[in-house]
Formats: C-alpha cells, sequence, structure tokens
C-alpha cells in the first residue's frame, strides 16, 4: 500500500523537468493607440521602388521634411514639404488597430492597409503600403513607404 502510494505520487506529477522560463511564451507587444495620436517629424523616410534596379527614394534625402499629425478618432495627415518647384504634399487618412496590427486608410482609397508599426514613447516607425497624391490633382500613387519618427 505504501508502495503504491509513492508511486502514484511520483508518477503523477505534471513537471517534465523544463524550466518555467523556458515553457513560457513570450507576450505579443500590444499596439497602443494612445501612443499614436501625437505630431511626429520623420528622421528617416523612404519610399520603395517597386522595380528592383532603381534605388529607393530618401525623401529627406531629396532636402524634404515629413511630418505626421495624428487625431485621437484616427485621422491622420502626411505632410511631405520639398523644395521648390514640387512644393508641400499633404496626404490624409485614418489609422485603425484591428487585431493588433495598424491599419491604414488613405484618403480617396477605400480599403485599409496592413502596415507594420512599432510605436513606443518617443518613437514611431511605419512601413506598408501607402496612397499618395504628389500632383494634388487625385493622382493617388500606390507606394510602399519605411518611416521612422520622432515626437515633434
Amino acid at each position: 500500500f505504501v508502495c503504491s502510494f509513492i508511486c502514484l505520487s511520483s508518477c503523477s506529477s505534471d513537471d517534465d523537468g523544463t524550466p518555467e522560463e523556458e515553457m513560457a511564451q513570450p507576450e505579443e507587444e500590444v499596439l497602443d493607440f494612445s501612443l499614436l495620436v501625437d505630431s511626429w517629424q520623420a528622421s528617416d523616410f523612404v519610399f520603395e521602388n517597386a522595380n528592383t534596379s532603381l534605388p529607393d527614394t530618401n525623401v529627406l534625402g531629396l532636402g524634404a521634411t515629413v511630418t505626421l499629425e495624428v487625431n485621437d478618432n484616427g485621422a491622420f495627415t502626411f505632410t511631405l514639404m520639398f523644395e521648390e518647384p514640387q512644393g508641400t504634399v499633404m496626404n490624409s487618412g485614418e489609422f485603425r488597430i484591428e487585431n493588433n496590427i495598424l491599419q491604414a486608410k488613405f484618403e480617396n482609397n477605400a480599403n485599409y492597409n496592413d502596415l507594420e508599426a512599432e510605436i513606443e514613447e518617443e518613437s514611431l516607425s511605419l512601413e506598408g503600403l501607402g496612397i499618395f497624391d504628389f500632383s494634388g490633382e487625385g493622382s493617388n500613387v500606390p507606394l510602399r513607404f519605411r518611416g521612422r519618427f520622432f515626437r515633434d
């Protein structure tokens, strides 16, 4: 009877010898929309060229500045200020977080696009497909972009 009790108590253990730290899965970082709401200044902003034989376009390298304004309701405005003759290009739309993915719906586009995003207290990284109107006449050019921003 004593041998049965010892066997049952040692055989029924859930411990498989693996330390708890190894068993724990890393928690997925949850995007906090409230951290996104603010005025942002780009320290890096690049349009990726779909034609891989051509280089990407570093917008800041062209002498432009890029800002991003995000409101509480998700409305955003990208402002690209180029030297003449291009001048200022503004593009607006709406951000939302869906299933922990930042999505953007650009002006004159009915669909939301998933963006890769890292939102931190003082910095923001965005990458994905955007719709940009460089002519101011509704040309709506779809371009992949990546940018790194700091609070303005």
